[in-house]
């Protein structure tokens, strides 16, 4: 197994798993490991306000999402480790779980403000647009 925990051999080469995704030359990071904090900064800066996807909330409020429609902005907050869409009242829509969950916390913990926009409700399931909130 190499560091990034991937097995070598599956992959037939040195794999390592950096903060933006796969890198398959490993002399592309530093001896250690690890990209210099100059290098994530700027990686941030890149890749952060161009960060978007679509998610299900997951254990939306009932009564939170009643109240919402379709093109509804929520402000995307980190609330004791959780990331949470809420209201512009500060009622919490549902929390957010996706894949791309460590790659938003990294940048909101670089200054970085996400929103999301309703994109379909139906039944208990709302489901959104999480994107860069241009100030």
């Amino acid at each position: 197994m190499s560091s990034g925990g991937y097995d070598d051999a599956a992959f037939g080469q040195s794999h390592l798993m950096t903060a933006f995704g796969d890198v398959d030359d490993a002399s592309k990071v530093a001896a250690d490991g690890a990209k210099s904090t100059q290098g994530r900064d700027q990686d941030l800066s890149r890749s952060c306000p161009l960060l978007m996807f679509s998610t299900p909330l997951n254990s939306a409020d009932p009564d939170v999402i009643g109240t919402l429609k379709v093109g509804a902005r929520l402000t995307i907050q980190e609330r004791s480790g959780v990331v949470v869409a809420v209201t512009h009242n500060d009622k919490v829509a549902g929390s957010i779980t996706a894949p791309t969950l460590s790659r938003l916390l990294r940048c909101m913990a670089a200054g970085y403000s996400y929103e999301g926009v309703v994109d379909d409700i139906r039944g208990g399931t709302c489901w959104v647009t999480v994107r860069h909130r241009r100030s």
